[in-house]
């Protein structure tokens, strides 16, 4: 009763990106259903399965069927001058944008600084939130280590329903990436604040992505 209520969103999306040298600008759509039509209690007992977990308990009280969209815009620019300026193998972003809709309401700013080679030619990297990469593809490797960190202010989320939701969450994110052709991978661990004041830790995750230009 005093943590997040079962719920399973299943949607599908599109995106556009502009690029210019220094700025790239990401819009997208998501639309979909939340509640038991998004299967995901199905999912999640599939995977205990196969991993040899016990089903999972708790989703008679998932939230009921709804429609669910969310629109975002973000824009991530790369600083050209002063101390942050690129180097050989450094350079800093500034990420900001926001997202509105039925399942989030929330604005976000961040800073990414990154180390590697050939930078000048991508914009990144990818997130959970951005699986496909908010990057732009130049036909040369490129490869580096990065950190980002970033704060949210939320005025809405559909998953903390019935919760005391924290206005300001926090965003820490460290990893690589990868890119040669048309491929690009990477693995970043990402640490946030508490989400809602009856949490009972902070969150981490980690992500995979793989991207395929096509």
């Amino acid at each position: 009763p005093v943590d997040r209520v079962f719920a399973g969103w299943l949607y599908t999306g599109m995106f556009a990106q502009r690029a210019t040298a220094n700025v790239l600008d990401h819009l997208e759509l998501n639309v979909g259903v939340i509640g038991p039509s998004a299967h995901a209690q199905q999912v999640q007992n599939c995977i205990h399965t196969l991993i040899g977990s016990a089903e999972a308990e708790g989703w008679q009280d998932q939230l009921d069927d709804e429609f669910a969209i969310d629109a975002t815009f973000m824009r991530q620019q790369r600083f050209t001058q002063g101390f942050l300026k690129p180097t050989d193998h450094t350079d800093v972003l500034a990420e900001y944008g926001f997202t509105v809709g039925s399942v989030h309401r929330l604005a976000q700013a961040g800073l990414i600084f990154r180390y590697g080679c050939n930078l000048e030619g991508t914009f990144g990297p990818a997130r959970l939130a951005f699986p496909a990469g908010v990057s732009a593809f130049r036909g040369q490797k490129s490869a580096y280590l990065f950190a980002r960190a970033s704060v949210k202010a939320v005025e809405y989320d559909r998953f903390l329903t019935g919760l005391s939701h924290e206005p300001v969450v926090g965003e820490f994110q460290a990893g690589f990436v990868y890119k040669a052709r048309c491929f690009e991978f990477g693995y970043s661990q990402t640490f946030l604040t508490r989400e809602f004041e009856e949490q009972s830790g902070k969150d981490s995750y980690g992500v995979f992505t793989l991207t395929l230009l096509f």
